[in-house]
Protein backbone atom coordinates (compact mmCIF):
# COMPACT_ATOMS: atom_id res chain seq x y z
CA UNK A 1 0.00 0.00 0.00
CA UNK A 2 1.38 3.89 -0.92
CA UNK A 3 1.33 6.57 1.37
CA UNK A 4 1.25 9.93 1.16
CA UNK A 5 4.02 11.97 -0.45
CA UNK A 6 4.54 13.43 3.30
CA UNK A 7 6.04 10.26 4.68
CA UNK A 8 9.15 10.46 2.60
CA UNK A 9 11.49 12.51 5.24
CA UNK A 10 14.64 14.16 4.63
CA UNK A 11 17.56 13.58 6.59
CA UNK A 12 17.61 16.74 7.98
CA UNK A 13 15.14 19.70 8.03
CA UNK A 14 15.14 22.08 4.71
CA UNK A 15 16.76 25.75 6.13
CA UNK A 16 13.51 28.24 5.14
CA UNK A 17 14.36 31.19 4.25
CA UNK A 18 12.43 34.01 5.51
CA UNK A 19 12.39 38.10 3.95
CA UNK A 20 14.67 39.74 6.01
CA UNK A 21 12.95 42.83 8.37
CA UNK A 22 13.44 45.96 6.67
CA UNK A 23 13.94 44.46 2.95
CA UNK A 24 10.48 45.20 1.74
CA UNK A 25 10.23 48.42 2.82
CA UNK A 26 13.66 49.34 1.40
CA UNK A 27 12.53 47.93 -1.77
CA UNK A 28 9.89 50.31 -1.55
CA UNK A 29 11.46 53.31 -1.21
CA UNK A 30 13.74 52.51 -3.61
CA UNK A 31 11.27 52.21 -6.49
CA UNK A 32 9.44 55.34 -4.93
CA UNK A 33 12.58 57.15 -5.14
CA UNK A 34 12.86 55.96 -8.84
CA UNK A 35 9.41 56.15 -10.04
CA UNK A 36 9.76 59.91 -9.07
CA UNK A 37 12.67 60.22 -10.89
CA UNK A 38 11.17 58.97 -13.93
CA UNK A 39 8.14 61.05 -13.77
CA UNK A 40 9.59 64.30 -13.44
CA UNK A 41 12.10 62.85 -16.73
CA UNK A 42 8.60 62.22 -18.63
CA UNK A 43 7.05 65.84 -17.41
CA UNK A 44 10.30 67.82 -17.82
CA UNK A 45 8.94 69.94 -20.53
CA UNK A 46 5.53 70.85 -19.38
CA UNK A 47 5.18 73.60 -17.48
CA UNK A 48 3.08 73.55 -14.09
CA UNK A 49 2.91 69.82 -14.36
CA UNK A 50 5.36 68.49 -11.76
CA UNK A 51 7.90 70.71 -10.53
CA UNK A 52 11.20 69.04 -8.13
CA UNK A 53 10.04 70.24 -5.25
CA UNK A 54 6.82 68.64 -5.56
CA UNK A 55 8.36 65.75 -6.50
CA UNK A 56 10.43 66.44 -3.39
CA UNK A 57 7.13 66.57 -1.47
CA UNK A 58 5.57 63.48 -2.86
CA UNK A 59 8.41 61.08 -2.29
CA UNK A 60 8.85 62.40 1.45
CA UNK A 61 4.75 61.73 1.76
CA UNK A 62 4.73 58.01 0.77
CA UNK A 63 8.07 57.61 2.35
CA UNK A 64 6.47 58.54 5.76
CA UNK A 65 2.97 56.61 4.90
CA UNK A 66 5.67 53.88 4.31
CA UNK A 67 7.03 53.78 7.00
CA UNK A 68 4.10 54.92 9.46
CA UNK A 69 2.74 51.22 8.42
CA UNK A 70 5.37 49.14 7.75
CA UNK A 71 5.37 47.78 11.48
CA UNK A 72 1.38 46.85 11.38
CA UNK A 73 1.19 45.02 7.79
CA UNK A 74 3.03 41.80 9.13
CA UNK A 75 5.03 41.78 6.11
CA UNK A 76 8.46 41.51 7.93
CA UNK A 77 7.04 37.75 9.63
CA UNK A 78 5.07 36.38 6.26
CA UNK A 79 7.73 34.07 6.38
CA UNK A 80 7.75 31.74 3.04
CA UNK A 81 3.83 32.71 2.21
CA UNK A 82 3.94 34.54 -1.19
CA UNK A 83 0.54 36.07 -0.72
CA UNK A 84 1.21 37.27 2.34
CA UNK A 85 4.75 38.86 1.55
CA UNK A 86 3.82 40.10 -1.89
CA UNK A 87 0.35 40.96 -1.82
CA UNK A 88 -0.29 42.64 1.62
CA UNK A 89 3.22 45.15 1.24
CA UNK A 90 1.71 46.01 -2.14
CA UNK A 91 -1.51 47.15 -0.72
CA UNK A 92 0.52 48.97 1.83
CA UNK A 93 2.72 50.75 -0.83
CA UNK A 94 0.13 51.39 -3.19
CA UNK A 95 -2.01 53.28 -0.80
CA UNK A 96 1.19 55.16 0.37
CA UNK A 97 1.54 56.71 -2.86
CA UNK A 98 -2.19 57.20 -3.33
CA UNK A 99 -2.00 58.75 -0.28
CA UNK A 100 0.30 61.20 -1.07
CA UNK A 101 -1.14 62.03 -4.46
CA UNK A 102 -4.34 62.73 -2.84
CA UNK A 103 -2.65 65.17 -0.18
CA UNK A 104 -0.37 67.31 -2.32
CA UNK A 105 -3.20 67.76 -4.96
CA UNK A 106 -5.47 68.64 -2.33
CA UNK A 107 -3.10 70.97 -1.12
CA UNK A 108 -2.46 72.00 -4.68
CA UNK A 109 -6.23 73.34 -4.95
CA UNK A 110 -6.27 74.85 -2.04
CA UNK A 111 -2.89 76.83 -1.95
CA UNK A 112 -2.28 79.79 -5.05
CA UNK A 113 -1.27 78.70 -7.74
CA UNK A 114 2.12 80.67 -7.35
CA UNK A 115 3.64 77.92 -4.72
CA UNK A 116 5.47 75.94 -6.55
CA UNK A 117 6.15 73.38 -4.24
CA UNK A 118 2.47 72.19 -4.75
CA UNK A 119 2.10 72.43 -8.23
CA UNK A 120 0.61 68.97 -9.38
CA UNK A 121 -1.23 68.29 -12.14
CA UNK A 122 -3.25 65.53 -12.40
CA UNK A 123 -1.60 63.63 -14.95
CA UNK A 124 1.53 63.76 -13.62
CA UNK A 125 -0.10 62.47 -10.56
CA UNK A 126 -1.32 59.37 -12.50
CA UNK A 127 2.24 59.04 -13.73
CA UNK A 128 3.65 58.95 -10.71
CA UNK A 129 1.53 56.44 -9.62
CA UNK A 130 1.52 54.24 -12.41
CA UNK A 131 5.01 54.43 -12.94
CA UNK A 132 5.99 54.04 -8.92
CA UNK A 133 3.36 51.10 -8.32
CA UNK A 134 4.80 49.61 -11.52
CA UNK A 135 8.16 49.82 -10.19
CA UNK A 136 6.72 48.30 -6.73
CA UNK A 137 5.56 45.46 -8.15
CA UNK A 138 8.19 44.29 -10.50
CA UNK A 139 10.87 44.71 -8.17
CA UNK A 140 9.26 42.95 -5.10
CA UNK A 141 8.21 40.39 -7.46
CA UNK A 142 11.98 39.59 -8.60
CA UNK A 143 12.89 40.12 -4.90
CA UNK A 144 10.18 36.88 -3.71
CA UNK A 145 11.95 35.11 -6.72
CA UNK A 146 15.55 35.23 -5.44
CA UNK A 147 13.89 34.41 -1.36
CA UNK A 148 11.79 31.70 -2.90
CA UNK A 149 15.16 29.78 -4.88
CA UNK A 150 17.66 30.07 -1.28
CA UNK A 151 15.07 28.26 0.44
CA UNK A 152 16.55 25.20 0.16
CA UNK A 153 18.66 22.91 2.23
CA UNK A 154 22.24 23.11 0.25
CA UNK A 155 22.90 19.14 -0.20
CA UNK A 156 21.50 17.35 -3.10
CA UNK A 157 18.25 16.28 -2.43
CA UNK A 158 18.00 12.88 -4.25
CA UNK A 159 14.77 10.54 -4.84
CA UNK A 160 16.12 6.90 -5.83
CA UNK A 161 13.90 5.21 -7.74
CA UNK A 162 14.00 1.21 -7.70
CA UNK A 163 13.12 -0.81 -4.50
CA UNK A 164 15.32 -3.59 -5.06
CA UNK A 165 17.92 -5.19 -3.61
CA UNK A 166 20.57 -2.14 -5.61
CA UNK A 167 17.92 0.67 -4.64
CA UNK A 168 18.27 -0.80 -0.61
CA UNK A 169 22.28 -1.33 -0.68
CA UNK A 170 22.66 2.56 -2.56
CA UNK A 171 20.01 4.03 -0.05
CA UNK A 172 21.98 2.73 2.86
CA UNK A 173 25.51 3.67 1.42
CA UNK A 174 24.06 7.26 1.04
CA UNK A 175 23.38 7.25 4.82
CA UNK A 176 26.43 5.85 6.03
CA UNK A 177 28.70 7.88 3.83
CA UNK A 178 27.35 10.86 2.29
CA UNK A 179 25.26 12.13 4.42
CA UNK A 180 27.07 15.97 4.73
CA UNK A 181 26.59 16.07 0.66
CA UNK A 182 23.53 14.16 0.05
CA UNK A 183 19.50 14.21 1.45
CA UNK A 184 18.08 11.38 0.62
CA UNK A 185 14.30 12.52 -0.62
CA UNK A 186 12.37 9.37 -0.82
CA UNK A 187 12.65 5.90 -2.43
CA UNK A 188 10.23 5.15 -5.34
CA UNK A 189 9.16 2.10 -7.21
CA UNK A 190 5.79 1.32 -9.31
CA UNK A 191 6.23 -2.82 -8.36
CA UNK A 192 3.65 -3.92 -5.97
CA UNK A 193 5.30 -7.21 -5.14
CA UNK A 194 8.62 -8.22 -4.21
CA UNK A 195 9.93 -4.74 -2.89
CA UNK A 196 9.92 -4.09 0.82
CA UNK A 197 7.54 -1.28 2.43
CA UNK A 198 10.40 0.39 4.01
CA UNK A 199 14.10 1.55 3.00
CA UNK A 200 16.12 3.25 5.67
CA UNK A 201 12.60 4.66 7.25
CA UNK A 202 11.51 5.75 4.09
CA UNK A 203 7.93 4.26 2.85
CA UNK A 204 8.35 3.24 -0.48
CA UNK A 205 5.65 5.44 -3.08
CA UNK A 206 4.72 4.79 -6.53
CA UNK A 207 6.35 7.34 -9.10
CA UNK A 208 3.57 9.20 -9.10
CA UNK A 209 4.45 10.68 -6.10
CA UNK A 210 7.72 11.32 -7.30
CA UNK A 211 6.30 13.51 -9.57
CA UNK A 212 4.53 15.67 -6.86
CA UNK A 213 8.18 16.02 -4.81
CA UNK A 214 9.67 17.21 -8.10
CA UNK A 215 6.92 19.47 -8.72
CA UNK A 216 7.19 21.01 -5.17
CA UNK A 217 10.97 21.41 -4.77
CA UNK A 218 11.91 18.76 -2.51
CA UNK A 219 13.98 16.62 -5.06
CA UNK A 220 16.72 17.69 -7.58
CA UNK A 221 18.01 14.41 -8.70
CA UNK A 222 16.78 10.73 -9.62
CA UNK A 223 19.29 7.76 -9.30
CA UNK A 224 17.17 5.01 -10.98
CA UNK A 225 18.80 2.04 -9.59
CA UNK A 226 17.65 -0.96 -11.58
CA UNK A 227 19.70 -3.90 -12.90
CA UNK A 228 21.09 -3.21 -16.88
CA UNK A 229 19.54 -6.38 -17.92
CA UNK A 230 16.55 -4.71 -16.91
CA UNK A 231 16.75 -2.82 -20.25
CA UNK A 232 12.74 -2.64 -21.21
CA UNK A 233 11.24 -1.40 -17.80
CA UNK A 234 15.23 0.52 -17.38
CA UNK A 235 13.94 2.31 -20.95
CA UNK A 236 10.23 2.88 -20.26
CA UNK A 237 11.01 4.44 -16.84
CA UNK A 238 13.62 7.28 -18.38
CA UNK A 239 10.75 7.99 -20.88
CA UNK A 240 8.40 8.89 -18.30
CA UNK A 241 11.31 11.24 -16.47
CA UNK A 242 11.99 13.02 -19.59
CA UNK A 243 9.16 15.71 -18.57
CA UNK A 244 10.86 16.03 -15.32
CA UNK A 245 13.38 19.05 -15.39
CA UNK A 246 15.85 17.60 -12.79
CA UNK A 247 19.25 16.08 -13.54
CA UNK A 248 18.29 12.18 -13.49
CA UNK A 249 21.33 9.60 -13.41
CA UNK A 250 21.74 5.47 -13.90
CA UNK A 251 23.78 3.73 -11.10
CA UNK A 252 25.93 1.30 -12.98
CA UNK A 253 24.86 -1.98 -11.51
CA UNK A 254 26.57 -3.58 -8.64
CA UNK A 255 29.74 -2.09 -10.07
CA UNK A 256 28.66 1.62 -8.37
CA UNK A 257 27.77 -0.32 -5.02
CA UNK A 258 31.54 -1.80 -4.81
CA UNK A 259 32.55 1.62 -5.59
CA UNK A 260 30.92 3.27 -2.90
CA UNK A 261 31.69 0.41 -0.37
CA UNK A 262 35.42 1.09 -0.88
CA UNK A 263 37.89 1.35 1.86
CA UNK A 264 39.07 5.30 1.01
CA UNK A 265 37.55 7.76 3.29
CA UNK A 266 33.91 9.20 2.70
CA UNK A 267 35.14 12.50 1.80
CA UNK A 268 37.55 11.54 -0.58
CA UNK A 269 34.85 9.74 -2.33
CA UNK A 270 32.38 12.75 -4.81
CA UNK A 271 29.36 10.93 -4.65
CA UNK A 272 28.38 12.43 -7.97
CA UNK A 273 31.28 10.91 -9.61
CA UNK A 274 29.61 7.33 -9.38
CA UNK A 275 26.44 7.66 -12.13
CA UNK A 276 25.86 7.61 -15.70
CA UNK A 277 23.88 11.07 -16.22
CA UNK A 278 21.32 10.33 -18.24
CA UNK A 279 19.31 13.93 -18.07
CA UNK A 280 20.26 17.16 -17.01
CA UNK A 281 18.66 19.60 -14.97
CA UNK A 282 17.97 22.91 -17.66
CA UNK A 283 18.61 25.32 -15.42
CA UNK A 284 20.45 26.21 -12.35
CA UNK A 285 18.54 27.91 -9.26
CA UNK A 286 20.15 30.85 -10.25
CA UNK A 287 19.28 30.95 -13.95
CA UNK A 288 15.65 30.19 -12.88
CA UNK A 289 15.60 33.59 -10.79
CA UNK A 290 17.35 35.29 -13.48
CA UNK A 291 14.91 33.54 -16.51
CA UNK A 292 11.93 34.89 -14.06
CA UNK A 293 12.93 37.94 -13.04
CA UNK A 294 13.26 38.92 -16.58
CA UNK A 295 9.51 37.33 -17.43
CA UNK A 296 8.00 39.54 -15.18
CA UNK A 297 9.66 43.03 -16.19
CA UNK A 298 9.16 42.64 -19.40
CA UNK A 299 5.56 40.79 -19.54
CA UNK A 300 4.50 43.69 -17.32
CA UNK A 301 6.11 46.33 -19.09
CA UNK A 302 4.74 45.09 -22.52
CA UNK A 303 1.21 44.62 -21.30
CA UNK A 304 1.52 48.61 -20.44
CA UNK A 305 2.79 49.28 -23.96
CA UNK A 306 0.07 46.83 -25.61
CA UNK A 307 -2.63 47.68 -23.73
CA UNK A 308 -4.33 49.79 -26.19
CA UNK A 309 -3.89 47.10 -28.95
CA UNK A 310 -5.59 44.41 -26.76
CA UNK A 311 -8.18 46.93 -25.53
CA UNK A 312 -9.03 47.54 -29.19
CA UNK A 313 -9.05 43.77 -30.11
CA UNK A 314 -11.04 42.57 -27.46
CA UNK A 315 -13.56 45.07 -28.80
CA UNK A 316 -13.28 44.10 -32.31
CA UNK A 317 -14.03 40.78 -31.10
CA UNK A 318 -17.32 42.26 -29.43
CA UNK A 319 -18.71 43.62 -31.87
CA UNK A 320 -17.93 41.36 -34.90
CA UNK A 321 -19.14 38.23 -32.93
CA UNK A 322 -21.28 36.20 -30.49
CA UNK A 323 -19.28 35.00 -27.63
CA UNK A 324 -16.40 35.58 -24.96
CA UNK A 325 -13.89 37.33 -25.58
CA UNK A 326 -10.99 35.38 -24.80
CA UNK A 327 -10.55 31.33 -25.15
CA UNK A 328 -9.19 29.46 -22.92
CA UNK A 329 -7.50 26.41 -24.57
CA UNK A 330 -6.03 23.50 -22.19
CA UNK A 331 -2.19 22.57 -23.55
CA UNK A 332 0.85 20.84 -21.70
CA UNK A 333 2.90 23.28 -19.94
CA UNK A 334 6.10 22.35 -17.69
CA UNK A 335 6.19 18.95 -16.37
CA UNK A 336 3.33 18.11 -18.54
CA UNK A 337 0.90 19.60 -16.12
CA UNK A 338 -2.26 21.26 -17.92
CA UNK A 339 -2.25 24.87 -18.07
CA UNK A 340 -5.06 26.92 -19.08
CA UNK A 341 -3.43 29.27 -21.72
CA UNK A 342 -5.21 32.51 -22.78
CA UNK A 343 -6.50 34.03 -26.15
CA UNK A 344 -8.46 36.08 -28.01
CA UNK A 345 -11.31 34.56 -29.45
CA UNK A 346 -10.99 33.93 -33.00
CA UNK A 347 -13.46 31.62 -34.11
CA UNK A 348 -16.88 31.36 -34.22
CA UNK A 349 -18.08 30.69 -30.46
CA UNK A 350 -20.07 27.28 -31.17
CA UNK A 351 -16.83 26.02 -33.74
CA UNK A 352 -14.26 26.70 -31.16
CA UNK A 353 -12.10 23.02 -30.70
CA UNK A 354 -10.52 23.32 -26.72
CA UNK A 355 -8.56 19.86 -27.70
CA UNK A 356 -7.36 20.90 -31.28
CA UNK A 357 -8.52 17.75 -32.42
CA UNK A 358 -8.54 19.76 -36.03
CA UNK A 359 -5.95 21.82 -36.63
CA UNK A 360 -6.07 25.51 -37.92
CA UNK A 361 -5.90 25.28 -41.86
CA UNK A 362 -5.67 27.92 -44.55
CA UNK A 363 -8.92 29.69 -45.33
CA UNK A 364 -10.47 28.10 -42.24
CA UNK A 365 -13.69 28.81 -42.36
CA UNK A 366 -14.38 28.45 -38.74
CA UNK A 367 -12.10 31.63 -38.22
CA UNK A 368 -14.17 35.11 -38.33
CA UNK A 369 -12.86 37.89 -40.31
CA UNK A 370 -11.19 39.89 -37.24
CA UNK A 371 -10.11 36.74 -36.11
CA UNK A 372 -8.20 35.97 -39.26
CA UNK A 373 -5.95 39.32 -38.95
CA UNK A 374 -6.13 38.57 -35.05
CA UNK A 375 -3.86 35.03 -36.01
CA UNK A 376 -2.11 36.63 -38.58
CA UNK A 377 -0.37 39.15 -36.61
CA UNK A 378 -0.33 37.01 -33.36
CA UNK A 379 -2.23 39.64 -31.79
CA UNK A 380 -4.21 36.68 -30.54
CA UNK A 381 -1.52 35.26 -28.15
CA UNK A 382 -1.29 38.49 -26.81
CA UNK A 383 -3.35 37.56 -24.22
CA UNK A 384 -0.64 35.12 -22.57
CA UNK A 385 1.54 37.53 -21.61
CA UNK A 386 -0.97 37.47 -18.14
CA UNK A 387 0.11 33.37 -18.32
CA UNK A 388 3.56 34.61 -18.25
CA UNK A 389 2.93 36.90 -14.94
CA UNK A 390 1.58 34.27 -13.02
CA UNK A 391 4.25 31.90 -13.70
CA UNK A 392 2.31 29.67 -16.12
CA UNK A 393 4.59 30.11 -18.86
CA UNK A 394 7.60 32.10 -19.84
CA UNK A 395 8.40 34.68 -22.64
CA UNK A 396 10.20 32.41 -24.41
CA UNK A 397 10.04 28.64 -24.63
CA UNK A 398 8.54 25.79 -26.57
CA UNK A 399 5.30 26.84 -27.92
CA UNK A 400 2.49 25.12 -25.73
CA UNK A 401 0.59 22.27 -27.60
CA UNK A 402 -2.56 21.76 -27.24
CA UNK A 403 -3.44 18.18 -25.33
CA UNK A 404 -5.26 16.81 -28.02
CA UNK A 405 -3.85 17.49 -30.78
CA UNK A 406 -2.29 15.14 -33.03
CA UNK A 407 -0.46 15.29 -36.42
CA UNK A 408 -1.87 12.43 -39.24
CA UNK A 409 -4.28 11.04 -36.83
CA UNK A 410 -0.96 10.11 -34.26
CA UNK A 411 -0.39 11.78 -31.19
CA UNK A 412 2.79 14.02 -31.12
CA UNK A 413 4.51 11.80 -28.68
CA UNK A 414 4.31 8.50 -30.68
CA UNK A 415 5.91 10.32 -33.70
CA UNK A 416 8.97 11.40 -31.52
CA UNK A 417 10.28 9.60 -29.00
CA UNK A 418 11.95 12.60 -27.63
CA UNK A 419 8.54 14.59 -27.27
CA UNK A 420 8.34 14.85 -23.40
CA UNK A 421 12.06 16.40 -23.53
CA UNK A 422 10.41 20.08 -24.56
CA UNK A 423 8.29 19.96 -20.91
CA UNK A 424 11.39 20.25 -18.58
CA UNK A 425 11.02 23.79 -18.90
CA UNK A 426 8.14 26.54 -19.30
CA UNK A 427 6.28 26.37 -22.89
CA UNK A 428 6.92 30.38 -24.16
CA UNK A 429 5.16 33.26 -25.71
CA UNK A 430 7.44 32.46 -28.70
CA UNK A 431 10.26 30.09 -29.33
CA UNK A 432 13.81 28.72 -31.40
CA UNK A 433 11.11 26.82 -33.40
CA UNK A 434 8.92 29.84 -34.11
CA UNK A 435 11.45 32.10 -35.08
CA UNK A 436 13.09 29.71 -37.64
CA UNK A 437 9.68 29.15 -39.33
CA UNK A 438 8.12 26.80 -37.44
CA UNK A 439 5.39 28.67 -36.24
CA UNK A 440 1.42 28.00 -37.00
CA UNK A 441 0.27 24.70 -37.54
CA UNK A 442 2.00 21.41 -37.51
CA UNK A 443 1.14 19.65 -40.95
CA UNK A 444 3.25 16.23 -41.03
CA UNK A 445 5.58 14.39 -38.85
CA UNK A 446 8.33 16.18 -40.48
CA UNK A 447 7.71 19.79 -39.18
CA UNK A 448 7.04 18.13 -35.83
CA UNK A 449 10.42 16.71 -35.87
CA UNK A 450 11.98 20.26 -36.62
CA UNK A 451 9.99 21.70 -34.30
CA UNK A 452 10.57 19.54 -31.24
CA UNK A 453 14.51 19.38 -32.53
CA UNK A 454 14.62 23.29 -31.92
CA UNK A 455 12.62 23.72 -28.83
CA UNK A 456 15.35 20.67 -27.28
CA UNK A 457 18.64 22.57 -28.92
CA UNK A 458 16.87 25.84 -26.98
CA UNK A 459 16.35 24.08 -23.39
CA UNK A 460 20.35 22.77 -24.05
CA UNK A 461 21.65 25.93 -25.07
CA UNK A 462 19.58 28.20 -23.05
CA UNK A 463 21.09 31.35 -21.71
CA UNK A 464 19.45 35.12 -20.61
CA UNK A 465 21.49 36.66 -24.19
CA UNK A 466 19.70 33.64 -26.01
CA UNK A 467 16.06 34.55 -24.62
CA UNK A 468 17.06 38.33 -25.70
CA UNK A 469 17.88 36.93 -29.09
CA UNK A 470 14.58 34.96 -29.73
CA UNK A 471 12.12 38.09 -28.71
CA UNK A 472 14.03 40.34 -31.25
CA UNK A 473 13.76 37.59 -34.08
CA UNK A 474 10.27 37.72 -33.15
CA UNK A 475 9.69 40.90 -34.87
CA UNK A 476 10.05 40.50 -38.11
CA UNK A 477 8.87 36.60 -38.06
CA UNK A 478 5.12 38.19 -36.89
CA UNK A 479 5.47 40.94 -39.41
CA UNK A 480 6.50 38.86 -42.56
CA UNK A 481 5.47 35.47 -41.38
CA UNK A 482 3.51 33.05 -43.85
CA UNK A 483 2.56 30.52 -41.93
CA UNK A 484 0.60 32.10 -39.62
CA UNK A 485 -3.47 31.76 -40.70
Amino acid sequence: MVSDTSSARPMAPAIASKPVSGIVPAIDIISLLLGTCVTLLIWREIPGAISASTATNLLLVAILSVFCISNIDGSARAGTRPLAFILVPMLRSSFAILFASISLFGVNCLTKPDVAAFDLSPAAALTWMAVAGFLIITSRAAYWQVLDGSRADSRVRIAIVGAGPLGNKLAGMIIDRFRTQVSLAGVYDDRATRIPQNICGLRVQAIEALYREVKSGKVNKIVVALPIQAEERLIDLLMRLKSLPVDVSILPDELGIRLFSQTLPAFCVEFESHFFNVLHQPMSKSDKILKRTFDIVVAALLIIFLGPVMMVAALAVVLTSRGPIFFRQPRAGLYDDIIRVYKFRTMYAHQTDLAASLQTQRNDPRITSVGRFLRKTSIDELPQLFNVLTGEMSLVGPRPHATGMCVGGEPCSKIFREYAHRHRVKPGLTGWAQVNGFRGAVEDAGVLNERIKHDIYYIDHWSIWFDMEILLKTIPEVAFSRTAY
